[in-house]
């Protein structure tokens, strides 16, 4: 696999290969909703991990989503799988709320959506490889992939994203106090 100038895979390729592999499609139902890869070293060596979560799509209503009940990390440079688990036996953390969201629907076109979300795995994709290899960031480029990150996700996640990967949370901020809002003020 060409990766350009990084010995890692980016945000996009990790996504590809979890969506495309055969975990994906036996163990994960078609109607979850299937986060965005987050990069992680709680695995004990630089990976991408995810969360899936049932997901209610009916017409007319709201997207609905239910706490992660599973989540996966796969390896950064080759992109093997490394965990998988279902929270009910193995939780990713153990202070998850089991509730149910209901994010806004968005309100910018599929292409536009499509468009932030390529941004979105481009800054984290730079993000990582810093991470990865343990080198500092600058704040503004830090605060940057947060905004970056949190433009097209669905609102409320972020609590789940950071149980996933609180060391990659705890790098981003820690350069300033100021990178992400405190916890209370970030999510209603």
């Amino acid at each position: 696999m060409e990766r350009g100038t990084s010995q890692f895979l980016s945000v996009e390729e990790a996504r590809d290969q979890i969506n495309s592999s055969s975990l994906r499609r036996s163990e994960i139902p078609i109607e979850y909703f299937v986060s965005m890869p987050i990069p992680s070293r709680r695995w004990g060596r630089p990976a991408y991990g995810c969360f899936a979560c049932p997901a209610s799509r009916l017409p007319d209503q709201p997207l609905a989503l239910d706490a992660p009940d599973r989540w996966l990390a796969i390896d950064a440079t080759y992109g093997q799988l490394l965990a998988y688990g279902h929270t009910g036996s193995l939780p990713f953390a153990t202070d998850l709320i089991p509730s149910r969201l209901m994010p806004a629907a968005p309100t910018d076109s599929v292409a536009e959506l499509r468009k932030q979300i390529s941004v979105a795995e481009a800054a984290i994709t730079v993000a990582a490889t810093a991470f990865f290899e343990g080198r500092e960031m600058d704040v503004g480029r830090r605060h940057a992939v947060v905004r970056d990150f949190t433009t097209p996700a669905p609102h409320g996640l972020l609590p789940w994203y950071r149980a996933l990967a609180p060391d990659f949370f705890s790098w981003l901020e820690d350069a300033d106090e100021t990178a992400l809002p405190p916890s209370s003020e970030r999510e209603p």
